[in-house]
């Protein structure tokens, strides 16, 4: 299931897809190293959106959905 990733970018948002959860994690970081704003990962089982660090922080401990999740509107 392809995972969407999103930002901000002169006042509009942008997606991308991705094929698999790695790619997601890194096209994120990338994003947030370039300073883009508005930067999430839309988990595709629950379709749960989530900041890069909350994101990360739930696959660290093992968790299907993040423990410190952030929920970006």
């Amino acid at each position: 299931m392809p995972y969407l990733v999103t930002y901000e970018a002169d006042e509009k948002e942008l997606a991308t897809c991705v094929s698999d959860e790695r790619a997601a994690r890194r096209l994120a970081a990338s994003f947030e190293a370039q300073g883009l704003t508005g930067v999430a990962i839309q988990d595709p089982g629950t379709g749960e959106v989530y900041s890069l660090l909350a994101f990360d922080l739930g696959r660290t401990q093992g968790r299907t959905q993040p423990l410190a999740r952030k929920v970006l509107q």
